[in-house]
C-alpha cells in the first residue's frame, strides 16, 4: 500500500510542477485535465502525510516514554500514545476508503 501511496505523492508533485507552468495555462483542455487529476489525488496525499506524521509522533512518544523518569509525565505520554493510535487507526481506514477505485460512472449524469 505504501509503495502505491509514494507513487501518488510523486505524481502529485509532478502535477503541481506542471500546473505552475505558465505555458500550460494556454492549453486549457490539458490544464483542466491536470487540475482535475490534482484535485482528485490531493486528499489522498494529505491523508497519507497525516498518517506518516502520526507514525512519527507515536515513535517519538515511545522514545520519550523510554527516557522519561517522572511517573506523571510517563502517564501523560501513555495517554497521548493511546490518542495517537486511535487517530492512526481512523486515518488508515479513511485512507483505505480513498484508495478504493472510483466508479467511472460517478461523474456522469443519470
Amino acid at each position: 500500500m505504501f509503495d502505491k501511496l509514494e507513487s501518488v505523492v510523486k505524481r502529485f508533485q509532478i502535477l503541481e510542477s506542471d500546473l505552475s507552468n505558465p505555458e500550460l495555462i494556454a492549453r486549457q483542455k490539458e490544464y483542466l485535465q491536470l487540475a482535475k487529476e490534482h484535485a482528485e489525488i490531493a486528499p489522498i496525499v494529505e491523508a497519507y502525510q497525516r498518517l506518516k506524521r502520526l507514525h512519527q509522533d507515536i515513535g517519538d512518544n515511545l522514545k520519550l516514554l523510554d527516557e522519561e523518569q517522572d511517573n506523571d509525565m510517563r502517564e501523560l505520554i501513555r495517554e497521548d500514545i493511546v490518542q495517537l493510535r486511535n487517530q492512526l487507526e481512523r486515518s488508515e481506514v479513511e485512507l483505505k476508503l480513498m484508495l478504493v477505485p472510483k466508479d467511472p460512472n460517478d461523474d456522469k449524469n443519470v
